[in-house]
């Protein structure tokens, strides 16, 4: 379906009395009840960016590649928040404590927390504010395309509706969204940023910690770690984060593109690596590791003979292997790599498959990977140390674990790469780059800068 197709006008008219109706009759239903109700209506079908951008407050996008479901929300009926070592535990039990109720229309994909985590407890300081270290919402209102269809879904407590005046006010928003997603999808309607300032961080310093890296390898207190680095752009006026999720939609069409908005700040980006995708016992991961340039074909034979690129690699599908063994009948990848080509870098990538032995819940899976060799470190303990003691800025959500999940324990999962956080014309961009034996600083300092690429293309910026 092409995003920009929108509904004739007596269907459109048609389909929102239906969905009037139906939420009326949904609202009487759950009046009163101690149960949170998730409402699916039928909605036009429109960009899924369209809800990103007319949302007041909170808000966000889940994108993936291909054809699968994607969702938008705006606002939230119920926050999930936790913090430290267990964070992942605590966001299960309260997810497991919430009784949630479907009601309206069928055929709709199910109720699903949206949210992420911090790369590490103690990540998320400054500028990450409310984002904090483990955060999941229910969005109060949902948008979801999939298979040609669209709904809209609203998730309200019955307590909240024990008045006729609640009921009014959720018809009435409902008539503002279903006006606006009704409404051509804009277009590209804001114009590049000219960049103001830029601070990429000291490139001495990167370096010198590469080299740092390099020297404990050789004494063998790592076999490798992931160094990363923050670039700060002040731009005018400020980028439009919507504006910038339908260019990386162009650029990036492979990846997942998401976006969580938390007061002032947007988290976005459009990351090529899945962490986890769990339905039932079935799982799919990947190993996604060593990097080059695009450009020349000659690009591609010179990523899969490079040695200290499929040394980094070998770490990375070791250590995840490794990790799912023993929750698994079986795993299934080939012997070698493939090249994953996107628009400005190749990377070397490993498909993983495995079946459960038993029912784990998705979280229970990401606590498990994260964080895989590809973006921390082996062994893991001592990378997660050495990075939050050197790295000049916490890396808060970015290269942690963002995605969804539902109520029987399934979700996609992917890692927050090729991402920065918005905060009016401030753009923190992040990128990071695998640091083994054989690494050379230079040109460590340069994979991290092509990685940048991906967004300061979209922002129109050459920094």
């Amino acid at each position: 379906m092409n995003p920009a197709e929108v509904s004739s006008a007596p269907a459109v008219q048609s389909v929102e009395l239906e969905a009037r109706d139906q939420l009326a009759r949904a609202l009487a239903e759950l009046a009163g009840r101690d149960a949170l109700g998730v409402i699916s209506l039928p909605a036009p079908r429109t960009a899924a960016e369209t809800l990103l951008d007319i949302a007041t407050g909170d808000a966000l996008l889940w994108a993936p590649p291909g054809d699968a479901p994607v969702f938008s929300g705006s606002g939230s009926a119920r926050l999930l928040v936790a913090s430290g070592p267990d964070r992942f535990q605590r966001i299960r039990e309260q997810a497991a404590a919430e009784r949630l109720v479907r009601l309206g229309s069928p055929g709709s994909p199910w109720p699903r927390w949206f949210g992420g985590f911090a790369f590490q407890p103690g990540a998320a300081g400054t500028p990450w504010g409310a984002f904090g270290e483990a955060r999941f919402t229910l969005p109060r209102w949902r948008y979801a395309r999939a298979d040609g269809r669209a709904w809209l879904d609203l998730a309200v407590h019955g307590r909240e509706i024990e008045q006729a005046g609640e009921c009014d006010e959720w018809m009435r928003q409902l008539e503002r969204l279903w006006r606006l997603l009704s409404m051509p999808p804009a277009s590209d309607r804001h114009r590049c940023p000219a960049l103001v300032s830029i601070d990429a961080g000291q490139r001495n310093d990167y370096e010198a910690a590469v080299e740092a890296i390099v020297a404990n390898i050789r004494t063998g207190r790592f076999e490798k770690v992931v160094a990363a680095r923050r670039a700060l752009l002040e731009l005018d006026p400020p980028p439009d984060p919507r504006t910038l999720l339908m260019r990386l939609s162009e650029q990036a069409p492979g990846c997942t593109r998401f976006a969580f908005r938390v007061g002032a700040r947007t988290f976005l980006g459009a990351t090529p690596e899945r962490l986890i995708d769990k339905r039932g016992l079935r799982i799919e991961t990947e190993a996604l590791a060593g990097s080059i340039r695009a450009g020349s074909p000659e690009q591609a034979s010179l990523l899969q003979n490079s040695h200290k690129d499929l040394d980094e690699h070998r770490f990375v599908v070791r250590e995840i292997v490794g990790c799912l063994a023993g929750l698994c009948g079986a795993l299934r990848y080939p012997d070698q790599p493939e090249i994953r080509a996107l628009a400005h870098v190749l990377h070397l990538r490993t498909p993983i498959v495995g079946e459960l032995a038993s029912a784990r819940h998705v979280l229970e899976l990401v606590e498990t990977l994260h964080p895989t060799p590809a973006v921390g470190g082996v062994p893991t303990p001592e990378a997660q140390r050495w990075i939050a003691e050197h790295e000049a800025e916490p890396r808060g959500w970015y290269a942690g674990p963002v995605g969804l999940f539902d109520a029987d324990g399934d979700g996609q999962f992917a890692v927050a790469l090729r991402s920065g956080l918005f905060e009016g014309a401030r753009a923190y961009l992040y990128a990071g780059a695998g640091i083994v034996g054989d690494s050379d600083p230079a040109s460590e300092y340069a994979e991290t800068r092509l990685k940048l690429e991906s967004l300061l293309s979209v922002l129109g910026v050459d920094a």
